[in-house]
């Protein structure tokens, strides 16, 4: 038996491409390559954003590529800080709302979980989304 396409796609430049789901809903969807993997970032659903707008977009992604930038992260406001940045402040911010029992426990556990083995591989491993770390701690894994 074959298998389904999930989505038709129709290529315009530079890695741009016009992504047609299975529902019908258009998107338009930048392809690369980081750190040797096959990735994609949706920019837009159509018509939300000119095909203007989106090729200048591509080139955006294309200059964070350029600057060792995966461009999924690189696209996102948010304040960028270390890994270690990021860990002092998780333990500042919930030590107030634990038992003084927990709260000798939270130091070991942020050094055991603190770490790039931990992190999904679509978190950049030099610098990272507060939101995204937050996110990935607070659901436990």
């Amino acid at each position: 038996m074959a298998k389904k396409k999930s989505s038709i796609e129709i290529p315009d430049r530079d890695g741009l491409v016009v992504s047609c789901g299975l529902s019908g809903k258009l998107s338009r969807v930048f392809r690369y390559r980081f750190e040797k993997k096959q990735k994609r970032f949706t920019i837009s659903r159509y018509p939300a954003l000119s095909l203007i707008d989106a090729r200048i977009k591509t080139i955006e992604c294309i200059r964070a590529l350029d600057n060792d930038e995966d461009p999924k992260y690189a696209a996102t406001k948010g304040e960028r800080i270390s890994i270690e940045d990021c860990k002092s402040q998780w333990i500042k911010n919930r030590f107030p709302e634990l038992r003084q029992s927990s709260q000798t426990l939270y130091p070991s556990h942020a050094n055991k979980y603190f770490t790039l083995e931990r992190f999904p591989h679509d978190i950049q491993t030099a610098r990272f989304v507060v939101v995204e770390l937050a996110g990935h701690f607070d659901k436990g894994s």
